[in-house]
């Protein structure tokens, strides 16, 4: 149950905690807001200082074409950022065709290439959409899984 973030369709939202990032990113039900940007509750996720642990690979599962743009809220210079980590078993972003994702001023921590698409794109692995960032970091991403992995970071 997603009562950590309210429902405002297509509106930009701004979380503080996991449970409100896992809410922001969870499909919405027809009912409650029919099939509004692919179905996804907000096109702009701000994310404030703190780290985010992904329970899944955002836009990881098949038929995921959203446009989408999460982004740290704090972008001053030597200000705490809004850490993406992937804890070491997933990677943060999987853009598949149709997705148009930016990811602005944010911090991206161990990612990892999971199956289907071991060894490519450690942080993110792009199969058919677009992937622009801004101002992000990306440290200690690996593409893992094959003999010659391919793109620790892309």
């Amino acid at each position: 149950m997603c009562a950590a973030v309210e429902v405002q369709c297509s509106t930009p939202v701004t979380v503080s905690t996991q449970a409100q990032l896992d809410c922001a990113l969870s499909p919405v039900t027809v009912s409650a807001c029919g099939n509004v940007r692919g179905g996804l509750k907000y096109n702009v996720i701000t994310l404030n200082p703190g780290t985010y642990t992904l329970t899944q690979t955002i836009g990881g599962s098949a038929g995921w074409a959203r446009d989408l743009t999460i982004q740290g809220a704090n972008s001053a210079s030597g200000s705490s950022p809004a850490i993406l980590d992937g804890g070491g078993t997933k990677r943060h972003l999987k853009a598949v065709s149709g997705s148009a994702i930016m990811l602005r001023n944010l911090k991206l921590i161990n990612g990892v290439s999971a199956a289907p698409h071991a060894g490519y794109g450690g942080s993110i692995y792009v199969d058919g959409g677009t992937v622009t960032t801004e101002g992000c970091i990306f440290q200690t991403n690996a593409a893992t899984g094959i003999s010659y992995p391919e793109g620790g970071v892309i």
